[in-house]
C-alpha cells in the first residue's frame, strides 16, 4: 500500500476514541482526519495519484476521494489490505489468505493466487506488472515473493535467511523493494 502519496502520510490511529485513517505532511503540519465512523478503518492504501483511498472496514474494503466526501463499500468480504494499481483499474487485496484483484472496468473479482499458500500485502510496481507481497512458502517464516500481475505465477523469490520478511513495498522507480524482517539476529 502506498502510506505517502500526494505529498502527505497516511495512517491509523485511535487519537479520536475509535481506529480512524488519518493524513498528515511530512513536515508534521497539516493533520486531517479523512474518516469518522463508529467502525474501526485500517490498512490505509492511497493511489499513486493521491486521490483515492482504499480501506478494511468491517472485513470489506471501502474507497473515498482523499479530499474528503462519502466513502462507499467497493469490495464484500471476506477482504483485506488493499493495494492500487497504478493506474487505479485495479485493486489487488487479500481474501482467504489469497490474492485477488478487482477490476474497475466491470466491478468484477478475479483470484490471482490459488496455490495452496498463505499470501498477505500485496503491493504493485510502478509500472503496475508485477506484484511483490510476503508468503509462507516454507513455514513458519514468511518470504518475499514477487508475482505476475495477471498471472499469479511466482516471477522470483528471495530473502531465504532465518527469521520472517513481511510487508514489502517498491521504490518509487521500482528497482528497489523495502520490507520488515523480524527473527533471528543473525538473519543478516
Amino acid at each position: 500500500p502506498a502510506p505517502f502519496a500526494g505529498g502527505r502520510l497516511y495512517f491509523c490511529s485511535q487519537q479520536a476514541g475509535n481506529l480512524d485513517i488519518y493524513s498528515i505532511r511530512p513536515d508534521g503540519s497539516d493533520l486531517r482526519q479523512l474518516t469518522q465512523s463508529s467502525f474501526a478503518e485500517t490498512a490505509p492504501a492511497v493511489s499513486r495519484d493521491g486521490q483515492m483511498l482504499a480501506y478494511e472496514r468491517e472485513g470489506a474494503i471501502w474507497t473515498m476521494p482523499t479530499a474528503g466526501g462519502s466513502a462507499a463499500p467497493l469490495i464484500g468480504g471476506p477482504a483485506d489490505k488493499p493495494a492500487w494499481s497504478p493506474n487505479r483499474q485495479q485493486i489487488a487485496f487479500v481474501r482467504n489468505s489469497q490474492i485477488w484483484i478487482y477490476e474497475y472496468a466491470g466491478g468484477t473479482t478475479r483470484q490471482l493466487t490459488s496455490d495452496g499458500f498463505v499470501y498477505d500485502a500485496p503491493n504493485y510496481s510502478p509500472d503496475g506488472t508485477r506484484i511483490v507481497c510476503h508468503s509462507w512458502q516454507s513455514a513458519p517464516e514468511s518470504s518475499i515473493y514477487i508475482l505476475d500481475a495477471a498471472t499469479g505465477g511466482v516471477l522470483q523469490s528471495f530473502t531465504a535467511h532465518p527469521g520472517s520478511e513481511s510487508v514489502p513495498v517498491y521504490s518509487p522507480d521500482g528497482g528497489r523493494i523495502a520490507f520488515t524482517r523480524t527473527g533471528s539476529p543473525d538473519a543478516g
